[in-house]
């Protein structure tokens, strides 16, 4: 247990994942210094100078449990830091990603994250399967999932490796 209730702070970007299940993930900076982080819910603190790699981390975060979701897998109960791991498993950490791919895709990645979180529709699912669904919809998401795609594919990344770690293979008929 904590000795003392810590809340974020409002000159830090965050962002902000389930933690069970579907880690579906956006981005989050506060407006005061009273938010804290329901116990169902991950996070990464980007700190004050983070907004571009909140951006980033939010969209690889979705890109993997996107591919877990069109690849017809079960996500595990429990996911916190798993799917940090998972993103450190496909090489998708920023700095692999800007090692690999350089400046401008990563620019590119970021602006796409941004124009998405524009974008998306601010209300709740009752199956995250159909928040990704409505979230094919949107161009930046397609542009996002190419390059994403053509980087695993350029970096012969197993990306089942990565999503092995967050996810189980599903039986005919479950759902996610």
């Amino acid at each position: 247990q904590p000795t003392k209730l810590q809340t974020l702070q409002k000159e830090n970007y965050y962002v902000i994942y389930r933690g069970k299940r579907t880690f579906s993930a956006c981005v989050f900076k506060p407006t005061a210094e009273n938010y804290i982080i329901d116990s169902s819910l991950s996070y990464i603190n980007c700190n004050k100078e983070g907004k571009n790699k909140a951006h980033f981390y939010a969209a690889a975060l979705n890109y993997l449990a996107y591919k877990a979701i069109k690849s017809n897998r079960g996500f595990i109960r429990d996911q916190y830091g798993k799917p940090l791991q998972a993103l450190t498993i496909a090489k998708l950490t920023w700095d692999q990603f800007k090692e690999k791919y350089g400046e401008s895709k990563l620019s590119e990645v970021i602006k796409l994250s941004e124009l998405i979180h524009q974008k998306v529709p601010k209300k709740e699912y009752d199956v995250e399967r159909s928040a990704f669904q409505e979230l094919e919809n949107i161009d930046e998401f397609k542009k996002l999932i190419k390059i994403f795609d053509n980087y695993v594919k350029e970096n012969n990344i197993n990306l089942n490796s990565a999503l092995s770690l967050v996810t189980t293979i599903q039986q005919e008929n479950q759902k996610i």
